[in-house]
């Protein structure tokens, strides 16, 4: 089995001084959040062994801010396929390379992420809004099958979770 933390970048600025999308810093309101939720996290057991992460500024720190955090710290893998719209077939693709992970975080973008957590566990009733992380079970570590289980929801923000029973919700 494998267990998938997939998150949203934390809040970021409008824009950046440089004008691109991808140099959005996070705010210095949610570095703060970030860090709590990360130590949070960490005392409730979740370690993640790798954290992949888009290369845009906002998920990259944010990726970094969790890695940090963590019993024991964890290495931060920067996946230029994971700054734009990609296939659950590539995501397992990437993921494979990490074979024999039992815990992996994925920090990207919606809609994105939010898309491959209701394919995953065939739930349609969870959006992620920034910083926010739902806690993925896949019995079989497949990405293609929908028999992913979703565990929990967890708000960065608030630092609120909303727990899942074992049943698919749809």
């Amino acid at each position: 089995m494998m267990r998938l933390l997939l998150m949203r970048h934390g809040a970021a600025e409008d824009r950046a001084p440089s004008g691109r999308d991808a140099d959005r810093r996070l705010t210095d309101t949610t570095v703060t959040r970030l860090a709590v939720a990360g130590r949070i996290l960490a005392d409730q057991g979740y370690a993640p062994e790798v954290i992949l992460s888009s290369p845009f500024e906002r998920a990259r720190r944010t990726a970094e801010l969790m890695a940090e955090a963590l019993h024991p710290p964890c290495g931060v893998v920067v996946c230029d396929l994971l700054a734009g719209s990609y296939t659950l077939a590539m995501l397992e693709d990437v993921v494979g390379v990490h074979a024999g992970v039992t815990e992996l975080m994925i920090v990207g973008h919606n809609p994105t992420v939010t898309h491959i957590v209701r394919h995953l566990t065939d739930t349609q009733n969870v959006s992620l809004s920034p910083g926010m992380i739902a806690v993925v079970d896949l019995p079989s570590g497949s990405f293609i099958r929908r028999e992913g289980v979703l565990q929990r929801v967890i708000d960065t923000e608030t630092l609120s979770t909303s727990d899942f029973d074992s049943a698919r919700h749809g």
